[in-house]
């Protein structure tokens, strides 16, 4: 039987051995350079030549090589592929090998990029059902997943139909848990059974309690909370009242402290306390800090925890840093969903408290589905099924077309001509309103999320000039693209 041999360099050598584990048709080529994909067509000719192909079948190289290896074909007789840029799909391709069209320019996982994708998202599928460390509520952690809890600023303040419809919505997102978060300094304990009952009849996911004080705790533990948010030094005598898990912060008599060592050593201690007290059901949470008030510190403190203690279920708050942070979340999130990857953290806490942070519950639940994937795959959080490019693409796909030579006139910028006397007014509320005058009264109104079916609808029923229609899709589309990225839209202001 000839066999399929696979090009590799030496860094990468153990891991291709692990991937190809027993199979008998394959032999393993190990260049003589480090980095695989930095091997040249020259190297590999170079090196096999030397080496005795008659029972060769097929040659594969590393998918992340640059150019044509159909000029390896040629060289030594025997046909070579480009492999996967990953190690993680080589089983899959050497499976399929003889099945689908290899190609000698683009990578295999390209071509198997629908198959890949199914494999990663049942590898998804199977973390959750994996063993959990702890139950919250009906929700298993400690299985390798980060889940996103998703808090509910100033609850008591809200209207029982806003209270619905945030943690509604905040389910939609992705979040695994719903945060009743108390207002600091207040004590609305005999309001938190009425916020548990509007929410449990709307949600059905654990909700939390989120506050210091112990009569709203206590409350919040009566009215059936799946898990409390916090137990410190200053309100742990409370203890022997709660039944259900509880997050542990690093805080005594002087507060929390700013050293990673001392901060970690004061959460270790209060657990400690616990654990001698019997009370097991716990979450350690070293306080994630701002940007410019101790975030790397803290990040430090996360890390020190968990290299003592592999088995505890940890939280991290990215809600500290987006929220105390004038820039877009969506890259930040993804950042955190990374260090949580690498600390292998349970529970990633966030709140949408302010306009630029709409959209961190969802943000935050796909990055950690997506760091989730690429830490089974023991890869960089890139090239998967699953991304969190917003505003940026990885490639330039402009096509443009022949201009057989036609000329261009270079159109300088025009001020706005407003028309009258019929227009429009555009404006955002969760949905594009459009609202049509005459003689400066609204007679008409659209709404819709779709600029395209807004801009259909309206030329079907009222008759614009050519310059009026053109300005009318211009606006509804800036609209749309507000609307989706959670941007304030001005009309006729430019968006960025």
């Amino acid at each position: 039987m000839k066999k399929i041999l696979l090009v590799t360099g030496r860094t990468a050598q153990k891991d291709v051995k692990a991937r190809v584990g027993k199979r008998q048709d394959c032999e393993i080529h190990v260049c003589q350079t480090d980095v695989a994909s930095l091997l040249s067509k020259e190297t590999i000719i170079a090196e096999l030549k030397k080496r005795d192909l008659s029972g060769i079948s097929m040659i594969i190289v590393p998918g992340g090589m640059r150019g044509d290896f159909s000029g390896v074909t040629k060289e030594l007789g025997v046909i070579c592929f480009k492999g996967p840029r990953y190690i993680a799909d080589l089983p899959m391709v050497l499976d399929l090998v003889y099945s689908v069209k290899l190609s000698s320019e683009v990578p295999a996982d390209e071509i198997l990029k629908e198959q890949i994708n199914k494999d990663m998202e049942t590898e998804y599928m199977k973390a959750l059902k994996r063993k959990p460390r702890l139950m919250i509520g009906g929700l298993g952690i400690g299985t390798g997943v980060t889940h996103v809890l998703a808090e509910i600023p100033d609850a008591a303040k809200l209207s029982d139909d806003c209270l619905a419809k945030k943690a509604k919505y905040y389910v939609d997102s992705g979040a695994a848990i719903v945060d009743v978060g108390m207002t600091s300094g207040e004590d609305n304990h005999q309001r938190i059974a009425h916020i548990f009952d509007v929410l449990r009849r709307e949600i059905d996911v654990p909700i939390s309690i989120d506050s210091t004080d112990e009569k709203e705790i206590l409350a919040g533990v009566d009215a059936g909370a799946d898990l409390v948010l916090s137990i410190d030094e200053s309100n742990r005598r409370i203890m022997p009242s709660i039944d259900v898990p509880v997050v542990v912060i690093p805080r005594d008599k002087n507060g929390i402290p700013p050293e990673p060592e001392e901060r970690a050593r004061v959460l270790e201690a209060t657990i400690e306390k616990l654990g001698r007290e019997g009370f097991d059901k716990i979450v350690a949470d070293p306080i994630l800090e701002p940007v410019n008030l101790g975030f790397v510190r803290s990040m430090a403190a996360y890390y020190q925890f968990r290299q003592k203690h592999q088995e505890t279920p940890m939280l991290m708050g990215a809600g500290n840093v987006t929220e105390l942070f004038d820039a877009d979340s969506v890259g930040i999130n993804a950042l955190i969903a990374g260090a949580c990857c690498e600390m292998n953290i349970d529970i990633v806490f966030t709140t949408e408290a302010s306009r630029k942070t709409t959209g961190c519950v969802a943000e935050l639940a796909k990055a950690s589905r997506m760091m989730h994937v690429a830490g089974l795959r023991h890869q960089v959080p890139k090239d998967l099924y699953i991304d969190m490019l917003y505003f940026k693409d990885k490639e330039h796909e402009d096509m443009i077309p022949e201009t057989n030579g036609v000329p261009f006139t270079c159109v300088a910028k025009t001020g706005i001509k407003m028309i009258e006397p019929h227009s429009f007014r555009i404006y955002l509320t969760d949905m594009i309103n459009v609202l049509y005058y005459k003689d400066k009264t609204p007679v008409e109104g659209f709404r819709g999320r779709d600029a395209k079916d807004l801009y259909k609808a309206i030329l079907n029923k009222i008759t614009l000039t050519s310059e009026h229609a053109a300005y009318l899709g211009k606006e509804v589309y800036k609209a749309e693209i507000a609307l989706k990225l959670g941007k304030s839209y001005v009309q006729d202001r430019e968006l960025f």
